[in-house]
């Protein structure tokens, strides 16, 4: 499927739409987020701590007078590339995994995918706390938490799709005319995967960026005080009733970003989905 004619199918899901112009708005201010911030994120106004929105601070300041537009700004750009990290590291090595499993086959492939199991028999959170209390509480062993905790899931589908492909006529030509196992993974069979690893991954950055909130909220994630969305909301708990506002601006955030992922990935499985066309 070319570029222009997924574009356009994509366009026609009113609802990947409008997750794909989330997702645009979040990577805009993301790259924006130092030319539009006011103030610096770690910025103490003592004299205006916990003020309302207004014109000064638009979207109010927090227990420390910090800037919270200029923090929810700059926590954009921390959370994207968490999930860009995660797919980077998690989806890489799932792959490379599920590949290796589905070509091979034979008691390679049981023993990966009977540990692969193993791992996703648990939820995902509850494997990343898990991780991160052996790699190190802080934002670096989060992000690996998450990609770990992410890569059976890469790794499966990856070797489903793998054993489909592999039984083609052109992989059995590739083997005839005498190219390496390399070669043929790499150039006929994994490009034939794409389509559904794809749409995992822009799932997976929405929940890797729930998840690492999740555990910046528990204080096994971002260091105190640092301008990312979790944390935000970890200090925040204090002030639900005097200040919500402190509060409210980083969950919208999270939760906007998530759904545009979701939305936006669920878009693009209907377009590569076959019996859609």
């Amino acid at each position: 499927m070319n570029t222009l004619r997924f574009v356009r199918k994509l366009l026609r899901n009113k609802l990947a739409t409008i997750g794909g112009l989330i997702v645009l708005f979040f990577l805009v201010i993301a790259v924006l987020s130092s030319p539009l911030a006011q103030y610096d994120p770690m910025e103490q106004h003592l004299d205006a701590v916990l003020q309302k929105p207004s014109g000064q601070y638009w979207l109010g300041t927090d227990e420390l007078g910090r800037d919270i537009m200029t923090r929810v700004l700059c926590g954009a750009r921390t959370s994207l590339i968490i999930g860009l990290l995660v797919i980077l590291i998690g989806g890489t090595l799932g792959v490379m995994i599920g590949s290796i499993s589905g070509y091979c086959g034979g008691l390679l492939d049981v023993a990966i995918m009977r540990i692969m199991d193993t791992v996703m028999a648990f939820p995902t959170l509850l494997l990343s706390l898990l991780f991160v209390t052996i790699i190190g509480i802080g934002l670096e062993g989060a992000v690996f938490s998450v990609a770990l905790a992410s890569l059976p899931r890469f790794a499966r589908l990856t070797r489903g799709s793998v054993l489909s492909v592999k039984e083609k006529e052109y992989v059995e030509a590739a083997h005839v005319i005498g190219q390496s196992h390399i070669k043929i993974l790499m150039k006929h069979i994994l490009p034939n995967c794409l389509a559904p690893i794809i749409v995992l991954s822009t799932l997976t950055i929405g929940n890797s960026i729930l998840i690492v909130s999740g555990l910046g909220f528990l204080g096994l994630g971002a260091k105190p005080g640092a301008a990312e969305w979790g944390v935000m909301l970890s200090n925040a708990r204090g002030f639900l009733r005097s200040a919500p506002h402190v509060a409210m601006f980083p969950g919208v955030a999270i939760a906007l970003t998530v759904l545009g992922f979701n939305l936006l990935g669920d878009g693009i499985r209907d377009v590569f989905d076959v019996r859609q066309k």
